[in-house]
């Protein structure tokens, strides 16, 4: 094609080529449970012989060559010469795994796999009408699971979506066989247009941001009529003191101008009222009329990002496939709810927990046949896979019918590994040793191998879980089955959290993390076992005051008044979270700490309030872990009488500067911030503090420089300094620490436990 550049379509065929492989494997799968499906047949060719025509247009041979062979083979099968076996559907679905490695490779000069002539040779010998060997190697490259999406180098495109018809997914029949069968490949005409993902990602954050000037507009009109009943109250007062003046004795010129003054100030009042309540009127109108628009294009935005969960199920009918031939068990796997839609973003980051969790099922839920059998339960275990929405959440549903988890087995094995005492799993009770299995290197299996043991899946499954603001619940009943629920948000154009007071500082966690708020009085806290407990939908829960979790030394509220409480998942053991007072709920746009706080695990993100106020956004798995000391009672520490110190910020980035401020008064100190150096040194030389925390590079006055004319004052040599600074290298911790600095902390390395205990080890307190 001349001088002509093929590189600009890669990301396209990358995208088409990925989505005729999964049509490949679905249709194979869908063949060997029903291998006489002539539509499943046709659809398969057509995506190999479209995978083919693309590949030779675009220079790529290996993938060019083996999609032709394949669909030699798929021609031969179509026209009744050949038979559909387990032989031929192995070489195709080995051949379509290395399709799927090639095609993540596409580029100039095209990508090769030492397999694609093993397996050209293979089709051509099985298209002849020859035997393979009954164990056919099995090439390396060829992943048993699909991705559901390649990274790529460049951002990649994302298809906006018209169908001319509400595609439908077929839902696969049970059958009796050691294989799942999956979904029939359904296609529809559609009209596309292609667009970075990067671009509708910022569509989407500004979209987010709109959303949340809603509650902004509310305040505003709460704020005017707030205004209107102050103008009722001076009517009133000007009204008493006209009837005072009348009483009077005064003159009747005085009496009149008096009247005069009176009436007049009531007709400014009456003429401000009805100015303010057209006002009122005109912003309530525009505030509706903007909703209603912001709703509109949070529901189009929304409407461009949501995909059918249906790719997300697409990989596991081959997993499980593959898995119960290994492990020599008879699984039939049963889908529901495919069409099921949800943030593309949530179905990305739900693929590898997903997989695990059926991989899990499997190894470690379901039982060989035979114990099966003799458990009186069918040879063939029931796997079933299942999405649904509920309101603004979508629940994935993981059950099978296998052993159940054994909560003796869970507490034994946590205590072998260290992750438990043995007296305190004692006291642990069933439903609460089941969330053993989330702690990390928790693992019930005697050997490593590449299936399980190796500790690490279950752990990392919440924590993927909690990233995009959901929860995950577990329910075993000991022989009958286990079921994984995850709830997920639909969408993270915005994201509800439950908004709180604890030491004169608002916090939030996510509302899917939370079982809701209450208040509870006094008499209906009583003590189990040591520790302070609160029922809940007729359950006992532990009462933990959030405050010491996070390093507050102000007032705790006491159990003997009204207590404010944040019901934290997972629903089979929950936990009361102690706080000042509950906020409000409401959507917001979580942005990111960034490189400052990246490392530490206290806070997922930020929000701003309409008033201008950062907002941390707290993990709730950290906090659940810090409140759950395992077999130690937990009580309401008294209140401290430190005088909390009184600390100096100096930082010129506002969002670092707020941060850091938020942080260390959530830690119980005072702060004061300065935007520069200059600000700082002005700050020191006309007030008190106990501790200065500053950056480097700043205008007018770095941090080095700052640092050292505070060693050179009399009155604040004294004074402990903490950098906190993106300089790294060696010298500039050299020129830090000759400057006078008694700490350096590079923001790379940053954990806020560090700089705590720093500022507590410096302070002496």
């Amino acid at each position: 094609m001349g001088g002509f550049d093929l590189s600009a379509f890669f990301g396209q065929f990358r995208e088409e080529t990925e989505e005729n492989v999964r049509a490949l494997t679905t249709g194979l799968l869908a063949l060997e449970s029903n291998p006489g499906d002539r539509e499943a047949i046709d659809t398969i060719f057509r995506a190999a012989h479209t995978i083919k025509g693309s590949a030779r247009m675009l220079g790529q041979v290996d993938m060019g060559r083996l999609a032709h062979t394949m669909e030699s083979l798929l021609s031969a099968l179509r026209s009744g010469m050949l038979a559909m076996n387990s032989s031929i559907n192995d070489v195709l679905l080995s051949s379509a795994d290395v399709l799927l490695v090639l095609n993540s490779q596409v580029n100039e000069p095209p990508p090769t796999d030492p397999n694609v002539d093993q397996l050209v040779e293979q089709l051509n010998a099985l298209a002849a009408g020859e035997t393979l060997p009954a164990a056919p190697a099995t090439p390396k490259a060829a992943p048993i699971v699909a991705p559901v999406a390649e990274p790529e180098p460049a951002p990649a495109p994302v298809v906006l979506e018209q169908p001319k018809s509400e595609p439908v997914v077929a839902k696969p029949k049970p059958k009796k066989s050691a294989a799942a069968e999956a979904p029939k490949p359904v296609s529809s005409t559609r009209s596309t247009v292609r667009v970075p993902i990067s671009r509708l990602d910022r569509l989407l954050n500004t979209a987010g941001e709109l959303v949340v000037t809603r509650q902004l507009h509310l305040e505003h009109v709460a704020d005017l009529e707030a205004l209107d009943k102050l103008l009722t109250k001076s009517e009133r007062l000007s009204q008493q003191l006209s009837e005072r003046l009348t009483g009077q004795r005064v003159t009747f010129q005085q009496r009149r101008e008096a009247s005069e003054l009176a009436s007049q100030l009531q007709n400014l009042a009456q003429s401000t009222r009805n100015q303010l309540r057209l006002l009122t009127e005109r912003w309530s109108s525009h505030s509706a009329a903007s909703e209603a628009l912001v709703d509109e294009l949070e529901a189009e935005v929304m409407a461009t990002r949501l995909q059918p969960v249906a790719g997300l199920f697409a990989p596991i009918p081959r997993a499980v496939r593959e898995l119960a031939r290994s492990l020599g068990k008879e699984v039939n796997l049963i889908t529901e709810g495919e069409t099921t839609e949800a943030d593309r973003k949530v179905i990305e980051l739900m693929a590898d927990p997903l997989v695990h969790l059926v991989r899990n099922a499997l190894d470690h839920g379901i039982e060989n046949p035979d114990d099966r059998v003799k458990a009186k339960k069918p040879a063939e275990a029931t796997l079933r896979l299942e999405a649904r929405s509920l309101g603004g959440t979508i629940e994935i549903i993981i059950s099978d019918d296998g052993r159940g988890i054994d909560p003796a087995v869970i507490r034994a094995t946590a205590i072998k590994r260290g992750i438990i005492e043995a007296d305190a799993a004692a006291r642990l009770r069933d439903e609460e040793a089941l969330e053993l299995i989330w702690q990390p290197g928790f693992s019930t299996s005697a050997i490593i191998t590449d299936v399980s043991g190796r500790g690490v899946g279950m752990d990392v499954v919440r924590a993927a879980v909690t990233e995009v603001g959901g929860r995950v619940d577990v329910h075993s009943v000991l022989g009958q089955g286990t079921t994984f629920t995850l709830i997920l948000p639909i969408t993270l154009l915005t994201t509800r959290v439950l908004l709180f007071d604890v030491a004169g500082t608002t916090y939030a966690l996510p509302s899917t993390a939370c079982l809701g708020g209450r208040r509870v009085a006094g008499g209906q806290i009583q003590t189990v076992e040591g520790r302070p407990t609160v029922r809940v939908d007729e359950r006992s829960v532990s009462i933990v005051a959030l405050a010491p979790l996070l390093e507050q030394r102000g007032p705790l509220p006491q159990p003997s008044d009204i207590s404010n409480l944040v019901i934290l998942g997972p629903a089979n053991r929950p936990l009361a979270l102690l706080v000042d007072k509950l906020v409000d709920e409401r959507e917001v746009v979580v942005k990111s700490l960034g490189a400052l706080l990246h490392e530490q695990r206290l806070c997922t993100g930020a929000i701003a309030l309409p008033d201008g106020r950062l907002v941390l956004v707290l993990n709730p798995l950290a906090i659940a872990a810090r409140a759950r000391e395992w077999g130690k009672p937990v009580a309401l520490p008294a209140p401290t009488k430190l005088q909390p110190a009184k600390l100096l910020v100096a930082e010129d980035s506002f969002t670092t500067r707020e941060l850091l401020r938020s942080m260390l008064q959530s830690a119980g100190y005072v702060v004061e911030t300065a935007i520069n150096g200059q600000d700082a040194l002005d700050k020191l030389n006309h007030n008190s503090y106990d501790l200065l925390v500053s950056d480097v590079e700043m205008p007018l006055l770095t941090g080095f420089e700052l640092t050292r004319r505070v060693r050179a004052h009399e009155r604040l040599r004294q004074l402990p300094i903490i950098i906190i600074t993106s300089l790294a290298r060696d010298s500039d911790r050299r020129e830090g620490l000759l400057a006078g600095a008694q700490a350096y902390i590079v923001k790379s390395q940053f954990d806020q436990s560090n700089l705590l205990e720093t500022i507590h080890q410096l302070l002496g307190r």
